[in-house]
């Protein structure tokens, strides 16, 4: 009981300020939502609760201790989830920046650069085969060709190019997106992709002999814009990646005061050592 309130005296009444909780003078102590058992309010009831009661029961104690310090059921239900009550965000972060979290240890990783130079491999494959055959056909649409083997590349790699440019959106987010020249680059290279990919689709439904010159075109169009896209992509994941790795801090190098340990820089005294005496004034002039 003297943890939640004053000890009830024997014969004495209580005032009506313990007995019944008073209207909400502030946005401070409003009656929080459904669900959240925390707060000024909560911590006011309970305490008329002890108040009235003298704490008969432990079940009383308990309400009015988790309600004080605000670790109650409804707040620990409310922490594990994301979003689904009102005042969950001041507890865990959304599920947008969880998934941009995710997107940027990913792109940190050096294994995203594997996966960048594989992806730059594939588009530097697929224009040299475009150039190949284009040299062959004597670049006449009609007797040019599209292994199977090329359609499957192509295929994969424009999903790729689809997928991060969606993850790129989910980063920045829609302003800094269209902001960006390199972000509108890759933007147009997803949907030129498209583009290709339902025309090479279509013509293999038709069976026809040759191909399409305006999917011919389109391709022609597409493989060098692709290659760049890729290429600055990998690059700018690079350079994040060595800024990331230049602003790490080793902490074994700072002493527990926090003062930095190391060899002194030229013109400053080590640390931890006393200030130099003042020079000793002049002696005074003979008159």
């Amino acid at each position: 009981a003297s943890q939640c309130g004053p000890r009830p005296v024997p014969g004495h009444r209580p005032r009506r300020r313990w007995r019944r909780a008073r209207a909400p003078a502030s946005p401070g102590d409003a009656p929080p939502r459904r669900g959240n058992s925390s707060g000024p309010w909560a911590w006011r009831s309970a305490l008329t609760m002890a108040a009235d009661g003298g704490l008969a029961n432990d079940a009383a104690a308990r309400a009015c201790a988790a309600a004080a310090s605000g670790r109650s059921s409804a707040r620990a239900r409310c922490a594990r989830c994301l979003g689904r009550c009102g005042h969950a965000g001041q507890d865990r972060i959304s599920r947008a920046e969880w998934a941009r979290h995710t997107v940027l240890h990913w792109r940190l990783h050096r294994r995203y650069l594997a996966y960048c130079a594989a992806y730059c491999c594939a588009t530097l494959l697929l224009l040299a085969w475009t150039v190949a055959e284009g040299l062959r056909a004597g670049w006449r649409p009609s007797s040019w060709g599209y292994p199977l083997w090329e359609e499957l590349l192509e295929l994969a790699v424009g999903a790729c190019l689809a997928l991060e440019t969606a993850l790129t959106l989910l980063v920045l987010g829609p302003r800094a997106f269209l902001r960006s020249a390199w972000c509108l680059l890759d933007l147009a290279v997803a949907l030129l992709t498209a583009a290709s990919l339902a025309q090479a689709a279509a013509a293999r439904a038709r069976r026809g002999a040759g191909a399409d010159p305006a999917l011919l075109a389109v391709r022609l169009a597409l493989q060098p814009a692709r290659v760049l896209a890729v290429c600055a992509g990998a690059l700018r994941a690079r350079r994040l990646q060595r800024e990331v790795a230049s602003l790490q801090v080793d902490f074994a190098q700072l002493t527990p005061s926090g003062s930095a340990v190391g060899p002194p820089r030229p013109g400053f005294p080590p640390p931890g050592s006393r200030p130099p005496p003042p020079p000793p004034p002049p002696p005074a002039e003979r008159a």
